[in-house]
């Protein structure tokens, strides 16, 4: 598999970097290359990932990846780790510290996806700084047949279980603030009063904590109403999100029985067209997180590991677990 691959070549390579590349990856140039190993003069660092863009295809289904590859990690860089804005990078090209690489044990062989994934995590848990460098541009070639496409996509559901194993509590199908999961809850089972009052709390609860960093009570307010507002709407999304991708078999079987599980599942659905790109695409994003889903359930069953299926309530502190840095070089 892939993992055993890039552990071979990190054996026999005896430079201080190595860059791993796919071989359905095409670099244009050096510059992208080059572009990763500046960041290697901070010593901290010990990965830096591309931004991977897919070939354009004269396709319906090449030009659907080129807006919705889940390897294309968008246009803003990144510190790369558990509970950031970009959780992990694919190895379909990554620029290494060689020894710190090894230092964790290389890539896990048992995995067949989701070994990326797994090393980053690795790496910044034993204390490395891993980046996600848009400004280097790869391209990946996309899956030439929808059958390919659908297996890739349940592929990747697959590896959620085994990581969740190997990385407790940070692969819930979700995890959100119990206030703002409170207000959403209500509102989707048509309990009005108690997500109003779920609401207001966490306005309140915001306002007094701006209020202590020493705001005026108006702005504190004013502040607070907006930050709840985006809050609510951008965890409304993540729920929307969850219940097309992981949760829609449980919303299958309760839209048999409820009109109002059919109603959220509807919302949630057209909720799948932002991320679309445009309607015309709706029912490909919708398959896409299906066959996502399916692979999920596979892993889950397969592992009886049920941390992907699962709520989590809270903030991951993305620093949980790591450890001190150290320093890595040739002859460390």
């Amino acid at each position: 598999g892939p993992a055993s691959a890039r552990n071979l070549g990190l054996e026999l390579c005896t430079t201080e970097f190595v860059v791993f590349v796919d071989s359905d990856v095409s670099v244009d140039g050096t510059d992208a290359v080059a572009t990763l190993l500046a960041h290697f003069v901070d010593e901290t660092v010990v990965a830096v990932a591309p931004r991977v863009r897919t070939v354009p295809a004269a396709t319906t289904l090449g030009s659907y990846e080129v807006a919705n590859s889940p390897l294309d990690l968008g246009a803003r860089p990144a510190l790369v780790g558990p509970g950031r804005r970009v959780s992990y990078v694919p190895t379909t090209t990554l620029a290494t510290r060689a020894d710190a690489v090894r230092a964790v044990g290389g890539f896990d062989e048992s995995l067949r996806f989701g070994e990326d994934v797994d090393l980053v995590w690795r790496l910044v848990n034993a204390g490395g700084v891993c980046r996600f460098e848009p400004r280097a541009i790869v391209h990946h070639a996309p899956r030439r047949t929808w059958r390919a496409w659908a297996r890739q996509r349940v592929d990747y559901g697959t590896s959620a279980a085994p990581l969740a194993r190997r990385h407790p509590d940070l692969l819930p199908a979700v995890r959100i603030g119990r206030l703002p999961a409170a207000t959403l809850v209500a509102a989707a089972v048509g309990a009005r009063r108690t997500a109003l009052l779920a609401a207001i709390s966490s306005v309140v609860a915001l306002t007094v904590r701006l209020r202590r960093m020493g705001l005026p009570t108006g702005s504190a307010a004013v502040t607070s109403t907006r930050l709840a507002l985006g809050a609510h709407v951008a965890i409304a999304g993540q729920l929307a999100e969850v219940v097309r991708r992981t949760w829609w078999p449980i919303a299958l079987v309760a839209s048999t029985f409820s009109r109002r599980a059919r109603r959220v599942a509807a919302l949630a659905a057209l909720a799948g067209a932002t991320r679309a790109g445009t309607p015309s695409r709706l029912p490909l994003r919708l398959a896409d997180d299906a066959l996502y889903g399916i692979g999920v359930w596979i892993g889950v069953v397969r592992e009886r590991e049920w941390q992907p299926l699962s709520m989590r309530f809270g903030a991951l502190d993305e620093r949980a677990g790591a450890r001190p840095i150290a320093k890595y070089g040739r002859g460390s």
